[in-house]
């Protein structure tokens, strides 16, 4: 058995300056400069280049543009099909990494409500209702309820997961 396989590894080195905050002994949270490089390491930028005559998407306002994206200690893991029923079902997974915001870089870090933007986004995408699950979609946790009654009460650290149907 040869597994000797070449792996591509990339590595980001952060020097920040931090404010004097006394930090615990193990200590596990990014700053947002931090979370940024890890993101650009795990998901690398796809640039689509197109021709069209007149752009078709049109902000408004950096308002419209806040609520269309999650806080900076949000972020959405997946959003696929369920087997079962691919048309109608999703699994939704949400992670919070938690932030450390003490750095003294020029990074701003929009924490937000996270019930506020799971709801624009579960709108956006046409869900009527969610069933918190396990973290693989398999054993329901409480009853469905509609999107327009969520709260997203979610811990540094923890994921959170529903199976959304889509009308």
């Amino acid at each position: 058995l040869n597994d000797n396989l070449p792996v591509q590894i990339g590595f980001t080195v952060i020097f920040e300056k931090m404010n004097s905050v006394e930090m615990p002994k193990h200590f596990a949270y990014h700053t947002p400069l931090a979370q940024m490089a890890i993101q650009s390491l795990l998901y690398k930028p796809v640039i689509f280049t197109a021709e069209r005559e007149k752009s078709t998407t049109e902000i408004s306002s950096d308002q419209k543009v806040a609520s269309l994206s999650f806080p900076c200690d949000l972020q959405l893991i997946t959003c696929r099909p369920l087997r079962r029923n691919m048309i109608t079902d999703r699994l939704l997974i949400l992670h919070r990494p938690g932030m450390d915001c003490n750095g003294n870089e020029n990074v701003t870090c929009s924490f937000g409500d996270f019930t506020r933007a799971v709801k624009n986004y579960l709108r956006r995408i046409g869900a009527t209702k969610l069933q918190q699950t396990t973290l693989n979609g398999v054993d329901k946790i409480g009853d469905s309820i509609n999107v327009n009654s969520v709260r997203i009460e979610i811990e540094p650290m923890d994921f959170l997961s529903f199976i959304v149907t889509i009308a």
